[in-house]
């Protein structure tokens, strides 16, 4: 069974989660034996994050311009998950 973590980040609309924000999460993943994410937040991720995201492919990002829903549709997220603020 696999460990989906959650991140969730409530951002104004002008700040936009980082690169190294997602380096982070990803840290706390491999420190827990997590294998997957889902990072949220109310606003949206910088382009150097986004260019990251889709590298990576084991973090699921959900932005306000987005339902959370589609997170819903992440592989394996029927998983035990876990949630880390």
């Amino acid at each position: 069974m696999d460990a989906v973590y959650i991140q969730a980040k409530r951002y104004a609309p002008e700040i936009k989660v980082s690169r190294p924000a997602i380096q982070q999460f990803i840290g706390s993943l491999t420190g827990e034996g997590a294998s997957k994410g889902v990072f949220v937040t109310t606003s949206d991720f910088s382009a150097e994050a986004k260019g990251y995201l889709a590298r990576v492919q084991r973090i699921r990002p959900v932005s306000a311009r987005f339902q959370v829903f589609s997170a819903c549709q992440f592989q394996g997220m029927s998983s035990s998950m876990r949630l880390i603020l």
